[in-house]
């Protein structure tokens, strides 16, 4: 390289965003960008010298050693996702590209790397996956993630000998509501009875709205006896509920519940019977 080239690959180096720097093929750090500095918090003067493992989480060392082993051989690695340390202790995602550099004779003698923070792109990509598995207007699960996770409880069940409870949560006349007080109100009721859910049961139970107003729930752990309790607690605690401005909103629910263990097929069957225990206990309040 050029005097003239080489001065504006420094100044490059030194203007970019990025965190680029160099280390020797043990993992020794050769040089150390500003990037680097705003990004991991460690100067020039505390980095250079220090080993690359300083900035790597303990579980993922062997990763870095194995990439630096691949780097050594000649090979460039590009868009390598894996969480770095920063000099307060801090995890941080960050994008990875690593490149062999080579002296005169094209023998490798170092590697060259770059890393960006990706930790919002994460974030961002974090809060689509929720929203995929979310209602979104009680924040509890929907109905394609509630089968899925009873699917695995169900495999779990299959393996283990571990029992549950599926309910099956219908309110009762709710159309009457909206009819009455308009959607907004009934948003508003459905909100509430997602309260009551959440607050009763426990945090290991998974709820969820799968309808226009129904709820399901999977209690852990739990047998015929305790999910039929836990069911008519659920019911009188939604029939206390009262909204409106000046609490003349009420609704009610009927509550079915079905056990599953280790003898049960799949979720059809266990879903059918916690339907049929709601409609009959539908048809025991006329």
């Amino acid at each position: 390289m050029q005097p003239d080239e080489d001065h504006r690959f420094k100044a490059i180096v030194e203007a970019a965003s990025d965190a680029i720097l160099s280390s020797s093929l043990d993992g020794v750090i050769e040089s150390w960008n500003p990037g680097a500095e705003r990004l991991f918090g460690y100067s020039s003067g505390e980095a250079i010298g220090m080993h690359l493992l300083r900035l790597v989480p303990r579980e993922d060392r062997e990763q870095i050693l194995t990439l630096l082993r691949r780097v050594a051989a000649g090979e460039s690695l590009d868009g390598i996702e894996s969480k770095r340390l920063l000099r307060d202790g801090t995890e941080l995602e960050v994008s990875l590209s690593l490149s062999p550099i080579r002296d005169a004779g094209e023998r490798v003698v170092g590697v060259a790397a770059v890393a960006r923070d990706i930790s919002s792109r994460k974030r961002f990509e974090q809060q689509l996956r929720e929203l995929a598995l979310r209602d979104p207007l009680t924040g509890l699960y929907n109905r394609r993630q509630f089968e899925a996770e009873l699917e695995r409880e169900l495999a779990l069940a299959r393996r283990t000998g571990r029992r549950g409870v599926v309910l099956m949560i219908d309110l009762d006349r709710f159309k009457d509501v909206n009819d009455a007080f308009g959607h907004a109100a009934g948003d508003e009721m459905l909100c509430a009875v997602a309260g009551v859910l959440a607050r009763r049961l426990r945090s290991s139970d998974l709820i969820a709205r799968i309808g226009g107003d129904e709820f399901a729930a999977i209690l852990l752990d739990s047998d015929a006896e305790m999910g039929e309790a836990i069911a008519r607690s659920l019911e009188e605690r939604i029939s206390a509920l009262r909204g409106g401005g000046e609490g003349t909103i009420t609704t009610s629910a009927s509550i079915g519940s079905a056990p599953f263990g280790a003898e049960d097929d799949g979720r059809g069957e266990v879903l059918q019977r916690a339907d049929e225990a709601m409609y009959a206990r539908k048809r025991e309040k006329v």
